[in-house]
């Protein structure tokens, strides 16, 4: 496949790296693994296998040899050949057949699987980009990504096009340094903008000054999915391509499920926080 024109920030992903923790390499992977995982399911694929990742807006893309593709994810428009595309659903591609993306009308990732995932380089296991180990942070005009030739139709699954969760809620648990909060109560009355967004992080801005007992820890393990609270009073919430280690006091955390929620929230959208089985902590 072809690179035509490029995304604002096109990326190859897959379920991301395990096992070099200790070299300090991010996991990364899909910012929204639900989204990534059902695009693969719906062709037939390893749900794991390697995507191409669109953020916002999204490009042109040429096709050289026959196989199938599914868009997932964030509601983005786009046509193959100038005639309109459907997303989660198995759209077959011939050779010199291109498929143009514009800007996605709401969330943030959107996915292109292809039948058997786009064979790009492996890294330490992965696919996954990632600038210390591909040099670069995203793909470019020009670039070309192998992906298997492929005639024969794969058994047909019908997608759900409602699937990607645009919730303004978020569930979280109580992190490492929770009783850093000095009112952990006042979370389930915050709203919280998001003030900037990318693979490493989420940085949210509370409506109210969370106060904390204290402004940093040693530096400690962290990985997707902890929130750390800033001295600023700012929340970060680590996703995928996050560094290893922080010395921020670990608040709260989430899990998968709210991983890839809060990537599909966009820069200057609000968010709620709910604090799951607070009374376990609060010793009620």
């Amino acid at each position: 496949m072809l690179i035509k024109r490029a995304g604002l920030s096109d990326t190859i992903q897959d379920s991301g790296r395990t096992g070099f923790f200790k070299y300090a390499v991010p996991r990364s992977g899909f910012m929204d693994a639900q989204s990534a995982k059902r695009a693969n399911t719906i062709l037939g694929n390893d749900p794991n296998d390697a995507v191409l990742e669109m953020s916002i807006q999204g490009g042109i893309y040429r096709f050289d040899s026959p196989t199938f593709v599914c868009v997932s994810g964030a509601p983005m428009k786009f046509t193959l050949n100038g005639i309109h595309g459907e997303s989660n659903c198995m759209i077959p591609i011939q050779p010199e057949d291109e498929i143009e993306f514009s800007q996605a009308s709401e969330g943030v990732y959107t996915y292109l699987a292809v039948k058997g995932g786009f064979k790009s380089s492996i890294r330490m296991g992965s696919r996954s980009m990632h600038p210390s180990l591909f040099g670069v942070s995203r793909l470019k005009e020009g670039d070309v990504i192998e992906c298997t030739s492929i005639d024969t139709a794969p058994d047909k699954i019908v997608g759900n096009a409602s699937d990607v969760s645009l919730s303004s809620k978020m569930i979280v648990y109580p992190g490492p340094e929770f009783t850093c909060l000095k009112t952990p109560e006042q979370l389930g009355d915050l709203f919280l903008k998001v003030a900037g967004h990318n693979r490493m992080g989420i940085r949210v801005l509370p409506s109210t000054y969370l106060h904390r007992r204290h402004s940093t820890i040693k530096s400690s393990v962290v990985f997707p999915g902890i929130v750390q609270l800033t001295p600023s009073g700012e929340l970060i919430v680590l996703h995928r391509d996050c560094q290893v280690t922080g010395g921020y006091p670990r608040v709260l955390l989430t899990d998968e499920k709210g991983l890839n929620q809060i990537a599909q929230i966009r820069q200057g959208a609000t968010i709620q926080f709910e604090l799951a089985d607070l009374s376990n902590y609060l010793g009620e």
